[in-house]
């Protein structure tokens, strides 16, 4: 007699089964009739593997003293992380902890520096999964890790966009559109951007090469498709409220209201901090 298979049973399910045959006689019979019970039993599916933590790349701008420096470093404890690295400027009061990146920008013009920055740190850290923050941004609550954030639709944003500043944003929508992207996201949000270095790199060396000054994050963040969730500018003014998770203020306004506020969030001295 043929043996019955049991995956023959499952209909191409991929899951585990349980077969039960009971023989019996059928009255007036000369041939056993077989009863088989099929039982699905569901397949629990395979643990992932725990992501490593992402190492953090800081864009750190010149100046020994960077109070917001000391307290983005010390809302690290908020978010697991791996290594820490600067490109830019170290501050002598940064412990060994941090790495220093050789800085080989050609530039000082603060927005042509921040890509140069962006696309030589990433070179730097090839085969690396990194957080992308500034020395202004902070994590003032605990998180388990950054998720991606954007700020709408980039054409949009470009329009209300002048000067200098502005012409950056206008560059982008250009650049993307050269490369196919008619619909581009806005990444500039003031808050911390995870990035595959070895990507980020490759993107952000080719635009360096088209000449003119883009948003690094928007090109990176269009060029790898990695969409998000769209968020209000965590970027404050004294006096306006705290964002949930992430909080950004301009150094011109540190003095003026938020430094108290984030002191009391981050009292300790952290690791990065020589003592």
């Amino acid at each position: 007699m043929d043996e019955l298979d049991p995956t023959e049973m499952s209909d191409g399910e991929e899951e585990l089964i349980s077969v039960t045959t009971v023989k019996s006689t059928q009255r007036g019979a000369k041939t056993p009739i077989l009863e088989v019970t099929v039982e699905p039993v569901p397949v629990k599916p395979p643990k992932r593997p725990k992501e490593q933590p992402r190492d953090v790349l800081f864009r750190v701008r010149m100046g020994r003293v960077n109070e917001t420096l000391r307290y983005a470093l010390r809302s690290l404890s908020n978010v697991p992380h791996g290594e820490v690295f600067i490109v830019g400027y170290k501050p002598p009061w940064v412990s060994d902890e941090v790495t220093l990146l050789p800085d080989r920008a050609k530039t000082t013009i603060k927005w042509r520096a921040g890509l140069e920055q962006f696309a030589l740190g990433c070179d730097q850290l090839r085969g690396r999964n990194l957080i992308l923050i500034d020395d202004d941004m902070f994590i003032v609550n605990p998180v388990d890790s950054i998720e991606v954030m954007h700020a709408g639709p980039l054409v949009q944003i470009a329009k209300r966009k002048v000067g200098a500043y502005g012409r950056t944003f206008q560059n982008t929508v250009a650049y993307l559109k050269e490369q196919g992207i008619d619909d581009p996201l806005s990444y500039e949000r003031h808050v911390p951007l995870p990035v595959d270095a070895t990507h980020a790199a490759d993107i952000l060396l080719a635009v360096m090469k088209w000449g003119k000054t883009t948003q690094p994050r928007s090109v990176y963040g269009n060029m790898a498709h990695i969409e998000g969730v769209q968020i209000r500018d965590a970027k404050r003014k004294p006096g306006e409220p705290m964002p949930a998770d992430f909080l950004s203020v301009d150094p011109g306004t540190w003095s003026r209201g938020w430094n108290d506020v984030i002191r009391k969030l981050f009292p300790k001295r952290s690791k990065y901090e020589v003592k």
